[in-house]
């Protein structure tokens, strides 16, 4: 999933020598051995090549990302909620004839 990200002042003393700036960052997948999470991540320029950031959203912190999600806009939760519930016991019924 593509995401926008922004770089701004953090303060008004920086803002006219700090310019906003947007960079195209991802949500996705990360999974390494038993490790497994929503790694989000973004490339920006920087002297003599480029910075990396990125984060992870792991499993035990799901919860308050749903109630996070709730907060912002109900609606669009449940939807989302719905949609990955539908998406998945869609899944389900093939995984289990593959495993027959």
């Amino acid at each position: 999933m593509r995401i926008e990200v922004e770089r701004k002042p953090a303060n008004t003393e920086t803002a006219a020598t700090f310019r906003p700036k947007k960079y195209e960052g991802r949500i996705r997948l990360y999974r390494f051995n038993d490790f497994v999470s929503l790694k989000i991540s973004f490339v920006t320029p920087a002297p003599g090549g480029e910075s990396y950031f990125s984060s992870h959203v792991r499993p035990d912190r799901f919860e308050e990302l749903a109630r996070v999600m709730m907060e912002v806009h109900p609606e669009a939760a449940i939807r989302a909620f719905g949609a990955a519930i539908k998406d998945f016991s869609a899944e389900k019924p093939h995984e289990e004839a593959d495993a027959a």
